[in-house]
């Protein structure tokens, strides 16, 4: 009985291709050229001693041979000795006459190729090399006739791999042979992992010592990855330390350093991998800080690499130990090692986890069970005939069945029809008692798809005698395995294809005298010559390289060719094309050598990288500009590593810190920052770091500058740390020190009164709601105040003046209060105070008539004395559910209601005054729709000429016919509209009114009068005044000379030079003034003699002092001598009987007006009466 595995193919047999059709002699020729060209596996020719004929280049490349070298030599010297018998069998009965088999080279005829397998001590005969076969005349002779031969090949350097030869006899001229040649390292190596992997199962299925186990793992892992050696170490029973499993290749004193090592996050890649439960891949043990304890260890003992991955326990996942390959170069695994690695640590799990057994016999059974029953392959026991005794469950993601359904069946029944051959190979491989049996066939699953299997099968003897007792069989599914295989076949073929489509130039020179052998077809498309033009002249690199470059590149290659061992020649440098024009060539010469080191070609590739200088050059350019830009900017750019240490600072660092650049190199970016803003400053930096794509936000630090005051810094920072050529995170800032003192004033200004520096009327309402939240009620007051006639004063000595008094007000008004109130501006002469702990509202109102007396005091302001009253609203929290903005809102109340009240005083809110201040808010909104809408009238009183009785002019007062109040009087209204803005407005429409009444005077009578139009003080001083006099006079077509504007002589002197300027430009339109209640205001007339008026009216006060005051009279005579010497006409107002009208001639005034005479008449009366007077004076003439 032979130990060795057999390993066969099934099922190719029944998909044998059918002979060819038969070609002549010409068309045998050219095909066999054709594969001989194009062939991915190797082709020989040999003549019937074996010498070689032809070689192609598949075959050069396998044995590192060339064409020139191999051609005359026999074939069977580059096979291992051992091999070289069973080819020339083969050889010999390829070239040996013999009849042509029946059907051969007919459709349905089998090639006996497929299975035709050369086994050390068989005869070639004996696997399809058939002698006395006549040879055919035409290229079937390929499937027909030949062995199949599977043998150690050798390479050039002496290194042996596995190949697959074919022997095919060629019918020719003389007896000729081809040999196809396959390298099977790849297929064998697969093998070798599968066999290894299944011998592993069955030692763990058989019960084999838990180290011999281990030791069969490594050794297999060791022969999978050449260069490296594996190892096991397994956790003690503490589960702390690892301690020796298994490490044939690893050095004895290295693993007893290692043995009992505590595990831990840095103890190397197992220590690390055990303590974390993770693969922990160490690329350069040289480099990891993991490996410090170890590393001089590890390197002494030529251990470069480590990857190590943790074995679990498959049931619980509890980590058992690590399983790990030191590779001996510094590298990371690749996909193919990380699967083997998996499948190492899986297998050493399974073996781990199932050592633990008390009785040897329960223990093999129970792991035999286990492993069975948890194995993702199939493991079935079956009796000698075929029949099913037992089957894992995994049969069911396998096949579809469940385990009970194939108990009872022959295995056949699952096996494809084409592949029922498998029953006679597994009979012969049992009765030649062959120890493991391992075949490929096709599965039939339950769901009627086809898979690809393979079973190991191994007989189980009966240990009395002898004899076969039944079949223990372990089966997987390759059809991945086979998908991949055909996989692979395809991407070879993409990968050929694809290598000659490649952007560049392939050569090969001779390594002796550098003589140009091959050159690719892409040369034209760089230098625009064929490869056949280029080769026929060898002078032509040399003569196309760029002068510039000639010398240096012609040097280098000389050199490389003198010094021999030079590995490889990489140059960059430019040539001329065909057509003159110039490119960048990338050119890479590499000497390959055989086994022993002896250069046998140069092969070279030629990269056109014209482009990619191109864009060197602009990225160099863009770079300096960039840097040009940085060095020069106003802005600061600083480099920060990712542990915030500065890397670079740019020059401007000088100008706004005052620090030289190399100051700061190196030093923590954190160290110039105001402490209390590094904790942000952090956060910020770590996000931008672990963040690169967020956002981003600029960030206002504090800096220290050189001289030790704080710069405020607008920074704004930029991830790239992974960018090559920066590796930092680049922070720009600006100072912008200057904007947040701007920024800090504004806001300290939104909350403060600019003028006084008291709180606003924000921070008031802030304060006040504050305080209602903790109030109980009748706690709390509010003391609206507002200036007596401080507009007197503003107006009459300047703002200046009047900001200097508002000053002096609030900190004498601070002074009232204790610290814990609070008196705030609201703007103009407006205060409001908030005042806490007030018992009752009475104490509230006793506060704020303190206050006004204390106001009373005179005031010093620029060396000046000035006396100021105020008016105080007073409210308190009745309610505890009293607002902010009601409190506000009731003191205001009370404030107007002190103002109407006489001024100078305090007034305590009612309820009532709520009712009053919205009859007056309703009063102002109708009067506002009336002036819309045109509502308010006018009335005329005339005035009497004293000599004629005449009316000769007449005073035009507003009334206003309220459709629920009646008629009313000015007093009723205009004070309201003097408060509420409305003055302007309603003085423009009683001034048309009149001007329109008067123009209609003047059409319709012979001797219209003068119309008086008052105006208030706010529209004297009104700047288009005279422009809106002029407008109405020019609209309604007025003699000016008929319209006399009437102006009192307080508001006159609010602003003598402003109001002399005034009238002087009305007088000039044509208008008359008069200046009406003479005597109640400055009673001066030395400022008449700078005013020009034309009309004075004395006040009526005056006429009623005659009826009690004899003196009265006399000052009447002297206020009319005194004006009538300035040229003034003299008005007396106010009569009302005829006692006064007979006083005032007597005093000499020259007209008079009062309801002695008549009442404010409408238009219509009015007109009337100076119609009836027109009509006397025509029947008087």
């Amino acid at each position: 009985m032979s130990g060795t595995p057999a390993h066969r193919e099934v099922g190719a047999a029944s998909t044998a291709a059918r002979p060819a059709a038969a070609l002549t002699g010409a068309e045998m020729t050219a095909l066999f050229q054709a594969v001989l060209d194009a062939g991915l596996d190797g082709v020989v020719v040999c003549d019937r001693r074996g010498h070689v004929l032809e070689w192609n280049a598949a075959a050069a490349e396998m044995f590192d041979l060339p064409r020139e070298r191999v051609l005359g030599r026999a074939f069977d010297h580059l096979l291992a000795p051992a091999a070289r018998d069973a080819f020339l069998r083969a050889l010999a009965a390829a070239v040996r006459p013999s009849p042509r088999p029946a059907g051969a080279g007919r459709p349905g005829s089998a090639s006996p190729l497929p299975h035709a397998r050369e086994v050390p001590g068989v005869r070639a005969e004996e696997r399809g090399v058939r002698s006395g076969q006549e040879r055919p005349s035409d290229f079937s002779a390929l499937t027909w006739g030949g062995a199949r031969l599977e043998v150690v090949a050798v390479r050039a350097g002496g290194k042996p791999f596995p190949a697959e030869l074919v022997v095919i006899p060629a019918r020719a001229a003389r007896p000729l042979v081809t040999v196809l040649v396959r390298d099977l390292t790849l297929s064998k190596r697969t093998e070798t992992r599968l066999h290894g992997q299944r011998h592993i199962l069955e030692m763990i299925a058989t019960g084999s010592p838990l180290f011999a186990i281990l030791e069969a793992i490594c050794r297999l892992q060791d022969e999978l990855l050449p260069g490296s050696v594996c190892s096991v170490l397994l956790l003690d029973a503490t589960g702390r330390r690892l301690v020796h499993g298994a490490a044939p290749g690893l050095p004895p004193a290295y693993q007893r350093a290692i043995d009992g090592v505590e595990i831990g996050p840095d103890v190397g890649s197992c220590g690390t991998a055990a303590q974390t439960g993770e693969t922990v891949i160490v690329a350069d043990i040289a480099t990891d800080p993991r490996w410090a304890p170890y590393r001089d260890l590890a390197l002494a003992h030529g251990l470069r690499a480590c990857w190590s991955t943790p074995i679990r326990d498959r049931r619980s996942g509890r980590v058992l130990g690590t399983f790990a390959v030191y590779p001996r170069t510094p590298r990371a695994p690749g996909a193919e090692e990380l699967t083997l690695i998996a499948e190492a640590s899986h297998l050493a799990g399974i073996a781990i986890g199932e050592r633990a057994a008390d009785d040897a016999l329960r223990e093999s059974e129970a792991r035999y069970r286990l492993l069975a029953e948890h194995a993702t392959d199939m493991i079935t026991r079956h009796s000698p005939d075929g029949t099913f005794l037992y089957a894992s469950p995994a049969c069911l993601p396998l096949l579809g069945y469940e385990p009970a359904e194939l108990v009872g069946h022959h295995y056949r029944d699952f096996v494809h029809p084409d592949d029922a051959d498998i029953e006679d190979i597994i009979k012969d491989g049992v009765q030649n008692g062959t120890e493991a049996l391992t075949v490929t066939y096709r599965g039939l699953r339950k769901d009627g798809h086809t898979i690809w299997l393979e079973s190991t099968i191994r007989a189980v003897p009966d240990p009395d005698t002898g004899l076969v007792r039944e079949l223990l069989s372990v089966t997987r599914d390759i059809t991945a395995r086979k998908q991949a295989e055909e996989a692979l076949r395809a991407a070879e073929r993409r990968y050929r294809t694809l290598v000659e489509q490649l952007p560049a130039i392939v050569y090969i020179e001779d390594a002796n005298t550098g003589r140009l052998r091959y050159i690719s077809p892409q040369i034209a498309s760089l230098l625009g010559y064929t490869p056949e033009e280029w080769m026929a002249e060898p002078g032509r690199w040399r003569a196309h390289l760029h002068p510039e470059d000639r010398e240096r590149v012609i040097q280098a290659v000389k050199h490389f060719f003198r010094a021999r061992r030079a590995e490889v020649c990489e140059l960059e440098y430019r040539m001329y094309t065909r057509l003159g024009r110039e490119v960048w060539v990338h050119d890479t010469r590499r000497m390959v050598r055989d086994e022993e080191g002896t250069p046998l070609y140069v092969q070279g590739i030629a990269l056109d990288v014209t482009e990619r200088r191109r864009a060197v050059e602009a990225l160099r350019l863009s770079e300096r500009r960039f840097r040009s830009l940085v060095q020069n900017s106003s802005d600061l750019v600083i480099v920060l590593s990712p542990d915030a240490a500065i890397q670079y600072v740019s020059p401007s660092v000088g100008r706004l810190l005052g620090y030289r650049p190399e100051e700061l190199l190196g030093t923590t970016a954190y160290a110039w920052l105001h402490p209390d803003d590094v904790p942000t400053a952090r956060v910020m930096f770590h996000r931008r770091l672990t963040l690169p794509n967020a956002p981003l936000i600029p960030m206002v630090y504090r800096v220290r500058h050189r001289h030790g005051e704080w710069r405020y810094m607008e920074m704004l920072s930029t991830n790239l740390v992974d960018e090559p050529s920066v590796r930092g995170i680049v922070v720009n800032m600006r100072d912008v020190t200057e904007r947040e003192a701007l920024q800090q004033e504004l806001a300290r200004l939104a909350f403060a009164d600019a003028l006084t520096g008291l709180p606003n009327r924000t921070v008031f309402l802030d304060r006040l709601k504050r305080a209602l939240a903790r109030a109980r009620p009748n706690r709390l007051a509010v003391l609206f105040l507002d200036l007596d006639g401080f507009k007197v004063v503003n107006d009459s000595l300047g703002h200046a003046t009047g900001d200097a008094l508002l000053r002096a007000v609030a900190q004498r008004l601070t002074a009232c209060v204790p610290a814990r109130d609070l008196v705030a501006r609201f703007g103009g002469d407006e205060f409001a105070l908030l005042v806490h702990r007030v018992s009752t509202a009475e104490q509230a109102l006793h506060k704020a008539e303190r206050i006004i007396a204390a106001l009373r005091r005179p005031f010093l302001v620029d060396g000046r004395e000035f006396f100021v009253s105020a008016s105080i609203g007073v409210t308190v929290n009745r309610t505890p559910h009293a607002s902010a903005e009601e409190l506000l809102r009731e003191a205001d109340i009370a404030l107007y209601q002190a103002k109407t009240s006489g001024k100078a005083r305090a007034v305590l809110f009612e309820p009532s005054m709520i009712e009053q201040a919205r009859k007056r808010l309703e009063l102002e909104t109708d009067l506002r729709h009336a002036l819309e809408r045109g509502e308010l009238e006018l009335h005329y009183q005339p005035e009497v000429d004293l000599a004629t009785g005449r009316v000769t002019a007449v005073e035009a007062l507003v009334r206003w016919p309220h459709p629920r109040h009646g008629l009313l009087r000015p007093d009723a209204f205009v004070p309201l509209a003097e408060e509420c803005g409305l003055i302007l407005p309603l003085g423009i429409h009683v001034l048309r009114a009149a001007c329109r009444q008067a123009r209609a005077w003047m059409e319709t009578l012979a001797e219209a009068p003068v119309v008086s139009v008052n105006l208030s003080a706010r529209e004297l001083t009104h700047p288009t005044l005279v422009a809106d006099v002029r407008a109405i006079l020019a609209e309604t077509g007025l003699d000016p000379a008929l319209l006399r504007l009437e102006i009192t002589e307080t508001a006159a002197m609010q602003d003598v030079e402003t109001t002399t300027a005034t009238l002087a430009a009305l007088q000039r339109l044509g208008v008359r003034i008069a200046v009406d209640d003479f005597g109640t205001g400055y009673s001066s007339l030395s400022y008449l003699r700078r005013l020009p008026v034309n009309t004075l009216k004395v006040d009526r006060s005056f006429v009623a002092a005659t009826d009690h005051d004899p003196q009265a009279v006399t000052i009447l005579q002297a206020i009319t001598a005194l004006a009538q010497a300035l040229g003034l006409e003299v008005v007396a107002e106010g009569v009302e009987t005829e006692t006064q009208c007979e006083r005032v001639r007597a005093a000499d005034c020259t007209s008079a007006q009062g309801y002695y005479f008549a009442q404010p008449l409408t238009a219509e009366a009015m007109t009337r009466l100076l119609t009836e007077q027109g009509r006397r004076a025509t029947t008087a003439a």
